[in-house]
């Protein structure tokens, strides 16, 4: 599973918090794999920060480290920098497991719900020129009229943002 957080770095602390974080310790490391953490990535934007963590089961990870002495000497050490996580409302977040946000959209749903959609209707892509085992061929670029490379619109060329538009503006009515 795939869980984004939110935290608050503490004013002035956005170097420092990048600084220590160039070389965590290799004994964080261990106990994040231990508690089945396969990847944790973070986006910083002024004092806000945006973790992505990869695990299969978040709320067993964070009970995990919750119980972890590594954990805890790290929290208390990046306790300095981190003001705060926060909730998908923005309150604080009190409990490891409510630090998790709430997904708002995903392009690859919505395009798979999409040409889902369009194959039940239609037996076709559902406007999705996406190339496939059952559409061979399709998806290689090939030179369009006017001999610049790409594929002739409506060509059936590759997964293209024009033939993701035409099928998201048949089911949104601001597209």
């Amino acid at each position: 599973m795939r869980v984004a957080l939110h935290s608050v770095l503490k004013e002035g602390q956005e170097a420092g918090y990048e600084q220590v974080h160039a070389t965590v310790p290799a004994d964080l490391l261990e106990a994040l794999h231990r508690a089945g953490i396969g990847n944790w990535r973070i986006w910083r934007s002024g004092r806000h920060l945006f973790h992505l963590v990869d695990c299969e089961d978040f709320a067993a990870a964070m009970a995990a480290l919750d119980r972890d002495p590594v954990n805890h000497r790290w929290q208390e050490f990046i306790g300095r920098y981190v003001d705060h996580f926060e909730t998908t409302d923005g309150s604080p977040a009190a409990a490891s497991e409510r630090m998790a946000l709430g997904e708002v959209w995903e392009l690859r749903a919505q395009a798979a719900a999409a040409e889902d959609a369009g194959d039940a209707r239609t037996g076709g892509s559902g406007g999705l020129d996406r190339p496939g085992p059952d559409r061979p061929g399709r998806g290689r670029p090939g030179p369009d009229r006017s001999g610049r490379g790409r594929p002739a619109s409506g060509s059936g060329g590759a997964y293209s943002y024009r033939s993701l538009r035409r099928s998201l503006s048949s089911q949104c009515e601001w597209w």
